[in-house]
């Protein structure tokens, strides 16, 4: 995503006569090409330009990640700093830029993510009170008119899930410190991709020493799908094992994330049901029947190559990986679920 879709705005947030200061953390690892597009919007965010910064925490980047950065310190109107570290996961990147940081707020974001120009004012307007965290939505984009087979980053959030994801938070900076700010347990699996759940964690800890709570709908990150190895892609549903878990710990996430409580959403609850009518065809044929509301979440990821004829081989393709995401995640969320004596499935 380009960020000549962002258009610049004046540097006044509005009549507001004390702005909160807001520190920005943009944690990242070789993601060069990427980068250009957060930095760009954040600096056109409509904010003070002496009431907000920028800090990017770079993960032993071996691309041109500080050069970008640097190009963006001499650029923007906001100020940019920039800290390299060892690779030890973003939880810990994320609480070394807060050490750093200098602001009231501090607000979260990743490096594939683009900030809609008011996201910093929109959601610094609302820390009054007892305000202790902001969230807001997370609206996945892709260039293209399709998505291409392996992408990750293409969920949307649109409300207060209770995951606290950190493509889009805000904390108010005493609290985040007086908790201790992110675990930094979870780090990555032996693929790359970060474990999670650090985040809702945090968030959680919030909640339980008084803090409370808001979405902000008008504070809007747009959050790129990103292309990944086929590997990756194959490997992803492994990362739910830390959702059974987190339900555990927290057992209000069955209202707040999951579909009908106990099924991570409906498209894994009724795989769940396609098993049941398959298992069930050898008392019956019409239990085959049960498979129909599966292939109706399905339909949606195939039905762009079911014309012309020549795309069939894709979306034959698109349909196989559809049955073994929803198979391991299945399988994954079954062992995991008994692990922490928590169904989630």
């Amino acid at each position: 995503m380009s960020t000549s879709a962002v258009q610049p705005h004046a540097e006044a947030a509005g009549h507001r006569t004390a702005w909160p200061f807001v520190s920005v953390i943009v944690p990242t690892r070789n993601r060069a090409s990427y980068l250009p597009d957060v930095l760009g919007a954040l600096a056109n965010q409509v904010y003070p330009t002496d009431r907000m910064e920028i800090i990017v925490v770079d993960n032993s980047s071996t691309d041109a990640t500080e050069e970008v950065v640097r190009r963006a310190a001499d650029a923007g109107p906001f100020p940019v700093r920039y800290l390299r570290k060892q690779d030890d996961g973003p939880a810990a990147s994320r609480n070394r830029g807060a050490e750093m940081a200098q602001g009231d707020i501090l607000a979260f974001t990743d490096s594939d993510c683009v900030p809609g120009p008011a996201w910093v004012r929109n959601a610094a307007a609302r820390f009054e009170g007892d305000i202790a965290l902001v969230c807001g939505p997370i609206m996945p984009v892709w260039d293209g008119p399709d998505p291409v087979f392996f992408m990750h980053q293409i969920y949307e959030v649109n409300h207060e899930d209770g995951l606290y994801a950190t493509a889009n938070v805000f904390y108010r900076r005493d609290r985040f410190i007086e908790l201790g700010g992110f675990e930094e347990q979870f780090r990555t699996y032996s693929w790359g991709q970060p474990v999670g759940g650090d985040d809702t964690d945090l968030g959680w800890r919030v909640r339980r020493n008084g803090g409370e709570t808001m979405f902000a709908a008008d504070a809007v990150i747009y959050h790129q799908a990103t292309p990944i190895s086929a590997k990756s892609y194959l490997l992803q549903p492994l990362a739910a094992q830390i959702v059974p878990r987190l339900v555990a710990q927290n057992p209000e996430l069955r209202r707040t994330m999951l579909y009908r409580r106990y099924f991570l959403h409906r498209q894994s609850a009724t795989f769940v049901l396609a098993l049941m009518g398959l298992a069930g065809m050898r008392r019956t044929r019409a239990s085959a029947l049960l498979v129909l509301p599966w292939a109706k979440t399905t339909w949606p990821a195939v039905k762009r190559d079911i014309w012309p004829p020549k795309r069939w081989g894709r979306a034959a393709l698109r349909f196989a990986l559809q049955v073994e995401s929803s198979a391991v995640l299945t399988a994954t969320l079954v062992q995991s679920s008994i692990r922490n004596r928590s169904i989630v499935l």
